[in-house]
């Protein structure tokens, strides 16, 4: 009785579909071409794919897919993850303004013109949301992260959450518990501050 073999992984399909993913996120932080690199991290949307993939080849033992899409799951996991890291490391990289660049013919300060150098949030909205959460972490980083997921990235499906941190949908719902029952901790006692 032959036994029934996996079909090899359709690796250039993968990867297309991979790149395609990481250029879109890429795109959305206004780095255009496939040369492109987050500012502060000299990372492109390929490295990014590349890093994954070698990170999955590594343990893929531990993964055990069973389909191409397994895989498509596991290694948009493992870039998803490490892109948040890099929009992290890219926001806190110090940019270095050359004076003389700065000023125009006339003598005028060009700073107005330069690019926004804030916090990468979603909206207005997602910001000021994120940053009144962020106090209720208490240093707990998957708590930042479910934060980050919603206010950058846009994220609110809670299985899409849980793929981004690497959670299952029940952990993201105990994390957003927590962050509630916080939140309402500390509206009671600033609420009884103020009687």
């Amino acid at each position: 009785m032959a036994m029934k073999s996996t079909p090899s992984p359709d690796w250039e399909s993968l990867l297309k579909r991979l790149t395609a993913v990481a250029f879109g996120w890429f795109s959305d932080r206004r780095c255009s071409d496939d040369e492109s690199v987050l500012p502060g991290t000299g990372v492109s949307a390929r490295d990014l794919v590349y890093s994954a993939y070698l990170e999955f080849l590594k343990k893929e033992g531990e993964y055990k897919p069973k389909s191409d899409e397994d895989r498509f799951r596991v290694i948009y996991t493992i870039m998803r993850r490490d892109f948040i890291d890099l929009v992290r490391k890219g926001r806190s990289h110090d940019r270095t303004v050359i004076l003389d660049a700065a000023i125009d013919a006339e003598g005028r300060s060009e700073f107005e013109n330069l690019p926004s150098t804030g916090d990468d949030f979603a909206s207005a909205e997602a910001a000021s949301v994120a940053r009144s959460l962020y106090p209720l972490t208490d240093g707990e980083p998957q708590l930042k992260n479910l934060i980050d997921a919603v206010a950058m990235f846009d994220c609110r499906d809670r299985d899409e959450q849980a793929d981004m941190l690497g959670v299952t949908p029940a952990e993201i719902t105990n994390m957003k518990k927590k962050l509630k029952y916080r939140r309402a901790t500390r509206e009671r006692i600033d609420s009884s501050v103020e009687s």
